[in-house]
């Protein structure tokens, strides 16, 4: 059986995968955390991703959002009223961070669809042959291990 090398081409292709599909799965564990309420993140067609204010997800990172806040504003109100001190600068800062890293996220949630709209579109040139680099581990085993390490250093 003769291969042509148009057959060769797809099947390389097929083989490589896309950012989106290789964070697919971190953005996915994200999202137990109200982190980037976006829709179809484990599909392989950025095109299917979808943001709306009326879904599951947008409305659970809006619960978040809200209690974080007032958990926030709980705690940088007990700061306040017992003075400053070292001790507490910590969790001031914590609670600070936490609320606009939440913010944050959730804009680049909104935003998510265009983003990868515009990475696909620049990455196209690097999935094709001659970038092609068979050696090595995929992008999807990369990234994991990446993720694995920051859910472990978060934890510790």
């Amino acid at each position: 059986m003769k291969i042509s090398p148009f057959h060769t081409q797809t099947c390389i292709e097929q083989q490589l995968e896309s950012f989106h599909e290789a964070i697919g799965p971190v953005i996915f564990c994200g999202q137990i955390f109200g982190l980037i309420p976006v829709d179809n993140v484990l599909q392989p067609d950025v095109k299917k991703l979808e943001f709306r204010w009326k879904s599951k997800k947008t409305i659970y990172s809006l619960i978040f959002l809200f209690f974080g806040s007032v958990e926030s504003v709980v705690g940088m109100r007990r700061f306040v009223r017992l003075g400053f001190n070292i001790h507490f600068t910590e969790n001031f800062l914590f609670l600070i961070t936490a609320m606009i890293k939440a913010v944050l996220m959730f804009q680049l949630g909104r935003k998510w669809k265009e983003i990868m709209m515009e990475w696909r579109s620049c990455e196209n040139i690097f999935l094709a042959s001659p970038f092609v680099n068979n050696n090595g581990w995929r992008l999807r085993t990369k990234l994991r291990f990446a993720a694995s390490i920051f859910v472990i250093f978060m934890i510790g």
